[in-house]
């Protein structure tokens, strides 16, 4: 393609994980894509481990630059599993709001504040939720 790039095409103003999926989509057509899921999850696990030194160095700019590496490997990840991480993360939030509704609602019938409760006591409450749901 001459007088752009492959990349053109794609809306800036798509959310950022449809974005890099896009992307992703339109670079793989060219060749430039890992040969298998292996490969992806390789690269999900080379950013994660970035992430980590960053952390360790403690420079914010590279814990930043790090972090959004390891978002974009899982954008990647989810277009080799064929799911659209928009809507994954959508499903994953509103699990989340629903199961600390229900950690709420145990902090409430124990007459304790979520404040004073302890991480222990609201871990206990998030999995008794957890389970509640699974076999609910």
């Amino acid at each position: 393609k001459r007088g752009g790039s492959r990349v053109d095409g794609v809306p800036r103003d798509l959310p950022a994980l449809l974005r890099a999926h896009r992307v992703g989509e339109k670079l793989a057509h060219v060749g430039f894509d890992w040969p298998d899921l292996a490969g992806v999850l390789a690269k999900v696990d080379e950013e994660r481990a970035e992430l980590a030194e960053a952390l360790a160095s403690g420079d914010p700019a590279g814990i930043r630059h790090e972090y959004g590496d390891l978002l974009l490997a899982c954008a990647n990840l989810g277009r080799f599993l064929g799911v659209a991480g928009e809507d994954a993360l959508r499903e994953a939030n509103h699990r989340f709001e629903t199961r600390f509704r229900g950690v709420e609602a145990r902090a409430a019938a124990a007459g304790v504040r979520l404040e004073d409760a302890g991480l222990a006591r609201l871990e206990a409450w998030w999995q008794d939720v957890k389970r509640s749901q699974a076999t609910g």
